[in-house]
């Protein structure tokens, strides 16, 4: 039996009218939709109203936030092996990340150990709006444009966050939740305070902007909720003009 095809699909950042028309077409008509989390995990709540639970086996695949190295890799090759496992079968399974799948995204490091455990595969990478894009979209502000540059850093290394303020034009912070105290300290440090803006779950229902990042370090800790993983805050302050 020859072996079945691995797509990794990119979702989107909420909203499942932004999948593309081939995401839906996969997502369609694989056998196997495996996902990163829990049993309703964000990824798979995007693309509820696609699949059929019925005809289609949902496989969640758990792969740790937090831990060292050796977690990690432990948990991708237990989830490649998981994967393959359907793939010898002849199964079509489609891997689903928010956002796309090869932008910190847990499917680039899947990827490679699928290709070592089952290399006779067939994969295809279907791309997804990415959060990025998808919060530039609802904020509707221009990221960069002309010479300009554009950044994408993870939240929490102050040195890092200092220098992608420094040497870009526009800067996204990925990520934030954790790091949100440490994040403006270092806008504070850089004048870039103010042209911050922060989005939550952009284009889901569940959608939050702020522009004013202390109301959110505020409900830290305190009965209202924490700031949610899926956030994300935009920083032009190499840009003129206002970000609002």
């Amino acid at each position: 039996m020859s072996p079945g095809r691995l797509y990794g699909v990119g979702v989107g950042p909420g909203n499942p009218e932004w999948l593309t028309l081939r995401a839906v077409a996969v997502l369609q008509a694989v056998d196997v939709v495996a996902h990163p989390g829990k049993h309703d995990g964000y990824a798979l709540r995007i693309v509820a109203p696609l699949i059929d639970s019925v005809r289609q086996e949902i496989l969640p695949l758990n792969f740790p936030m937090e831990g060292d190295p050796l977690t990690w890799e432990s948990a991708w090759q237990r989830g490649a092996e998981t994967i393959c496992d359907r793939l010898r079968r002849g199964a079509e399974v489609a891997f689903i990340t928010e956002g796309d799948p090869l932008l910190y995204s847990t499917f680039g490091y899947v990827l490679g150990k699928v290709r070592t455990v089952c290399p006779r595969a067939g994969i295809e990478v279907v791309p997804g709006i990415s959060a990025v894009s998808g919060s530039a979209a609802r904020l509707q502000l221009p990221l960069v444009s002309g010479r300009q540059s554009l950044a994408v850093v993870p939240a929490g290394d102050p040195s890092v966050m200092r220098s992608a303020l420094a040497n870009h034009d526009t800067v996204v912070f990925l990520k934030v939740g954790a790091a949100l105290e440490t994040l403006i300290a270092v806008l504070e440090e850089a004048g870039c305070l103010q042209r911050a803006v922060a989005i939550s779950h952009a284009s889901s229902g569940h959608e939050l902007i702020t522009h004013d990042l202390r109301t959110w370090q505020a409900a830290v800790g305190s009965p209202a909720p924490p700031i949610p993983y899926m956030t994300l805050v935009v920083v032009a302050c190499g840009q003129e003009g206002d970000p609002k």
